[in-house]
Parts: structure tokens; C-alpha cells; sequence
């Protein structure tokens, strides 16, 4: 059965002394996403920029997809990664640190008033919660803080998913894509929202971070949710 969700890169510039940014993005925008897109299974490419210079990963690529189990094919394993003259026939993964997730969709809400369509700027929040507590996150999350969120003018959308495979090793298992109408993510607000204490008490054993980016590529299907 297919399932939808998104392959989503999390990526930053590990070898500047060879490459800077925009010529590793050059290759990136150029030569790799049209090798991706090309394929039968992911046919929506978009790249996003950290707000923040001092982010961990400066660029988040989000594939959406109609069926995650597109990435354990072998079409998907042959997607070039590298070996370009642009980039010295470097792999990318030898001038990148690299998170490659794969997410099911579990969950997408938006407030009535929302504007329709993607938003140019989300915020990635990844989750590690123990598989006991995820139950008692979930009441939290839909009865709180999701209406809580629907008084942020800003806020669009919240599209949320169970991360599947992860390259890093005891990566987040959990990932939720904020959509917002500007770039200023009222941060704010939201750590208000997990400061009561209920959800002290929930998110005790739990691990979160936030990460805000700005759209600044799409190609192929342009019309395509998170």
C-alpha cells in the first residue's frame, strides 16, 4: 500500500575549503535536483535555507512524495549523488553532512481562515519521544497546543510525520513542518505553549528542536503539499 510523506534532506556545507555554499548549492539546484525529479517517484523538489546562519543544518530539501516506499527501490538508489565536474567528481556526501529522513504523513492541520497553498517559510521541528509516551503526546498536541497555535496570525499549517529511516543513527522519530505567512515565526508563542505545566509534565522525556527556513528553490510539480 502506498503511503504518502516526504524524503527530506537536512544538509550543511562540511568542506568550505574546497567548496563554498553557493557553488555546492550550484550543483545542488542544477545538476541533482533535476536527476531527482526525473524519476518516477518524486517529482516535487523544495529547497529551504535556515533563518538562522548558526543552524546545524543550513539547508532542509523536502521531497514530497505519493509512496515513501519509493526510497527502498533500486531506482531510487541509482539517483547520481555526485561525480560531477562541478563539484571535482566529489560524491556529495564527501562535502556534506547529511541527514536524510523518510517521513509518513500521519497529520495535517490548518485553521479554517488559512491561506490556501505552501507557505515560503516553515519551521522543522524534530521530536525523539519515548514509544511509551507518545500517546499521552498525542492527546497534548491535538487538544493544546495545535489550538493554540491557530491564534498566531502567521500560522498556516502544521503537516506532521513518523520518521521511518533516518541516516543518522538515533535520529528523531518524529518531525512536524509549521508553515508560516513571514519570516518572523513567533518562537515566542510557541515555547510559551510548552511551558504550562501539562505540557512540562508531557514533554518531560522528550527532546525537540526547532529549526526556521526560508523557500528559496521548487521545481518540478509545482502545486504539491508538504
Amino acid at each position: 500500500m502506498a503511503v504518502r510523506g516526504i524524503i527530506g534532506a537536512f544538509s550543511t556545507n562540511a568542506r568550505p575549503d574546497l567548496f563554498p555554499d553557493d557553488a555546492l548549492m550550484s550543483w545542488y539546484d542544477n545538476i541533482h535536483i533535476p536527476d531527482v525529479i526525473a524519476t518516477s517517484g518524486m517529482k516535487t523538489a523544495l529547497r529551504y535555507e535556515a533563518l538562522d546562519p548558526n543552524a546545524k543544518y543550513s539547508w532542509l530539501v523536502v521531497y514530497p512524495v505519493k509512496d515513501i516506499n519509493f526510497a527502498g527501490t533500486e531506482e531510487f538508489d541509482n539517483i547520481p549523488k555526485g561525480g560531477h565536474e562541478e563539484i571535482d567528481a566529489h560524491q556529495f556526501t564527501d562535502l556534506a553532512q547529511l541527514d536524510l529522513r523518510i517521513g509518513a504523513r500521519i497529520q495535517v492541520f490548518e485553521p479554517p481562515s488559512a491561506t490556501k497553498g505552501r507557505s515560503s517559510y516553515l519551521l522543522a521541528e524534530s521530536i525523539n519521544i519515548p514509544s511509551e509516551d507518545v500517546a499521552q503526546f498525542d492527546r497534548w498536541y491535538n487538544a493544546e497546543f495545535l489550538p493554540a497555535l491557530t491564534k498566531m496570525s502567521s500560522f498556516r499549517r502544521a503537516t506532521r510525520y513518523n520518521v521511518v529511516q533516518s541516516l543518522v543513527p538515533g535520529g528523531p522519530k518524529h518531525l512536524v513542518f509549521y508553515e508560516f505567512d513571514t519570516a518572523e515565526i513567533p518562537m515566542d508563542q510557541i515555547q510559551r505553549g510548552r511551558q504550562n505545566p501539562k505540557a512540562q509534565e508531557v514533554l518531560k522525556s522528550a527532546t525537540v528542536e526547532d529549526v526556521g527556513y526560508k523557500l528559496v528553490k521548487e521545481a518540478g510539480v509545482l502545486d504539491e503539499s508538504l
